[in-house]
């Protein structure tokens, strides 16, 4: 029931996505949807050009009052900005629940919390297993939950920065030829600093980067106690109204180096089909340095309850033997 589900979940985000990709539609551009009234507004613009404009500059001025003279993000590229995004202006914008973060903040002044469950099913092929007749192979069959993966995400001083704090805890269940086994692991705290860089410019993408650290001690025996230490590098592209190119680049490792290095990259499209609903497909792939790739593919929903309160649905598969069949969550954010 649980791969009929996720088949079906990826082949519905795929469709749309392909679909709605070439299609023409009544769902204005994110800036244009802000500035219409400006026309009836008896402000003396006369052109969409010069609307847009005067729109970007008010909302620079706004920012800068706000936090004490900081600009909206902390650079920009050196041409005119043609897309401008900020969760403080229209509806929330969630990391979650894909693998690369956002590439945009959640504004000066907002706190944001993002929570979900996650679950993933996988065979692990030709265990060894002792006994008293000998050392025989077997598959295991394993199941992985996570909850409930919050992350606190809060704007302070200017747009440009956000704080962010996480935290979560993974179940394993392992079904062997001695009965169930049930591991629980603290993944530990996580704190991140994410930096919005830049909006988009032409070709050149709207950029953030997100340090992090992750502090795992905990009492269980299952707990790894460690330091690891983590940069991503977040960026996207507005390539029409409603269709947005992501994708992020990471790099995490073991502070004492007890625990392989890990790349990954991840890219992905979403569409925004009506107000409230957009869909997304995407994919990613970890390289270790002592291990092979792995690499995986997932498609999903957002639904928009709220401007302020949005919920995601997700399901995915693992494309080589590295990454575990099949895996589903669902998530809340809530913007205050």
């Amino acid at each position: 029931m649980a791969k009929l589900f996720t088949v079906a979940l990826l082949l519905l985000s795929v469709l749309t996505v392909l679909r709605s990709a070439g299609a023409d539609d009544e769902i204005a551009p994110i800036v244009s949807s802000q500035v219409e009234p400006l026309f009836d507004s008896g402000l003396g613009l006369e052109s969409k050009q010069e609307t847009d404009s005067f729109f970007l500059e008010q909302l620079v001025n706004d920012s800068s009052a706000e936090s004490g003279g900081s600009s909206q993000t902390l650079f920009r590229w050196n041409s005119p900005q043609t897309h401008s995004r900020n969760s403080v202006v229209g509806s929330i914008l969630s990391d979650r629940p894909f693998f690369s973060a956002s590439s945009a903040t959640v504004g000066v002044g907002v706190v944001q919390l993002e929570t979900g469950y996650f679950y993933a099913e996988d065979i692990i092929e030709d265990v060894p297993i002792s006994t008293p007749f000998g050392t025989y192979l077997a598959d295991l069959d394993m199941e992985i939950h996570s909850f409930p993966q919050i992350l606190f995400r809060v704007g302070l001083y200017a747009d440009w920065l956000e704080f962010q704090v996480g935290y979560s805890e993974i179940e394993f269940k392992v079904d062997g030829p001695y009965g169930e086994i049930k591991r629980r692991v603290d993944t530990g705290v996580f704190l991140g600093t994410k930096l919005w860089l830049s909006q988009q410019s032409g070709f050149l993408p709207e950029l953030s980067v997100l340090p992090h650290i992750t502090v795992a001690e905990g009492s269980s025996p299952f707990t790894v106690e460690t330091v690891f230490l983590g940069i991503d590098f977040l960026y996207s592209w507005q390539i029409k109204d409603r269709v947005r190119l992501f994708g992020s680049t990471s790099l995490h490792f073991d502070f004492e180096g007890e625990y392989p290095t890990i790349l990954s990259q991840a890219a992905g499209l979403k569409i925004q089909h009506y107000e409230r609903l957009s869909s997304f497909a995407e994919f990613s792939g970890s390289f270790s340095t002592d291990d092979g790739p792995a690499y995986r593919f997932q498609g999903g929903m957002l639904f928009l309850l709220t401007e302020n309160v949005q919920f995601d649905l997700r399901a995915g598969t693992g494309l080589n033997h590295r990454s575990v069949d099949f895996f589903a969550g669902t998530g809340l954010s809530i913007r205050f």
